[in-house]
């Protein structure tokens, strides 16, 4: 049932949280007979059914909580950054008139249709046999699959490192994988495990 509503306003005192409506008791229609109008207001009465309304969650007791310590990054803990050789050095060299595309054991042919290298035409076709040219002189900085993608060396990037205070480590029980996803959950695990971004370990909080 809903009643028929006239054009409500906001009120016009800045104290007022109310928003006021008129409407006639004998003005009710059906549900089936409502039909919303722009200048109407629908007012829908809240559901007392909890069943709907559970809200779940696990929270911890102030004197549980952990809180954040203010100090300082120590020095071992430093991200480093650095350049340790001239990269336009290492650059190799780039003929006038590229050669055709050779497909060699990382890019293939089929790599290269995935890519799809100019599908639009805007390069000329002595400027897509160089850029493909490109491809295959700096194909160890491609990765087409997870297991080839690596990581960063330490000469540029030193290892990140969270660093704790003093404290004893707490230990939860792992969330198990449904057995309908578990032959794809270890199969992703492995991948990652292959490319190193994944690695054994039997310190604290590891997952």
């Amino acid at each position: 049932m809903f009643p028929a509503l006239e054009q409500a306003e906001y009120a016009n005192e800045p104290d007022s949280n109310t928003i006021p409506y008129t409407w006639e008791p004998d003005e009710i229609l059906s549900e089936e007979d409502y039909q919303p109008g722009d200048e109407d207001v629908q007012i829908y009465e809240p559901s007392f059914d909890i069943s709907n309304n559970l809200v779940l969650g696990v929270y911890k007791r102030v004197d549980k909580k952990i809180h954040p310590v203010s100090t300082t990054l120590p020095e071992d803990c430093q991200v480093t950054r650095q350049i340790p050789e001239d990269p336009i050095l290492t650059l190799p060299y780039l003929p006038t008139h590229p050669p055709d595309f050779t497909p060699t054991t990382k890019i293939t042919e089929e790599h290269m249709k995935i890519l799809n290298v100019n599908s639009d035409g805007f390069l000329w076709p002595e400027e897509e046999k160089l850029f493909k040219h490109i491809m295959v002189l700096n194909e160890k900085g491609i990765a087409f699959e997870d297991i080839e993608r690596g990581t960063l060396k330490d000469s540029y990037f030193s290892p990140y490192i969270i660093p704790t205070v003093p404290h004893t480590p707490w230990e939860h029980k792992n969330r198990p994988t449904p057995p309908g996803i578990a032959a794809e959950v270890i199969k992703v695990l492995k991948l990652k495990m292959d490319a190193g971004v994944y690695e054994q370990s039997q310190s604290s909080y590891r997952s």
